[in-house]
């Protein structure tokens, strides 16, 4: 329960910064939004989809916990690296504008992210 409401939270904050930093990014340079309302977007379900994992190990016991956690990490880690192949690939003309927009947008993400799951964490205490 604590992570859905947590998940909400950090979707509504997420939204908000993705929003506003695309559109002042998009305004300031050539680009068009997409390149970097894309990465935006596949940072937003990398660094959700671990509150997926905190509701259904919320009661395990700290060895269960952390070996699903570790296991979820590995999983994002090799979807980020991927998801950033993906789009240098396809985006050849923009590679250095969504790589930048990517990491940015990851960093963000997974700070926002560990607040809110801390704040699980420390509830559940």
């Amino acid at each position: 329960m604590a992570a859905t409401i947590a998940f909400r939270k950090f979707a509504v904050v997420s939204v908000i910064l993705g929003v506003a930093a695309t559109a002042i990014i998009a305004f300031a340079t050539a680009a068009p939004a997409a390149i970097f309302l894309i990465p935006y977007l596949i940072c937003f379900v990398l660094a959700g989809s671990n509150f997926l994992l905190m509701n259904k190990i919320d009661t395990a016991d700290n060895k269960t916990f952390f070996a699903w956690f570790g296991g979820s990490f590995a999983v994002r880690f090799l979807g980020a690296v991927m998801a950033v192949i993906l789009g240098v690939e396809l985006l050849n003309s923009y590679e250095i504008l969504f790589t930048v927009s990517f990491l940015f947008s990851y960093l963000c993400l997974s700070t926002i992210e560990i607040i809110y799951l801390n704040s699980i964490l420390k509830t559940d205490a």
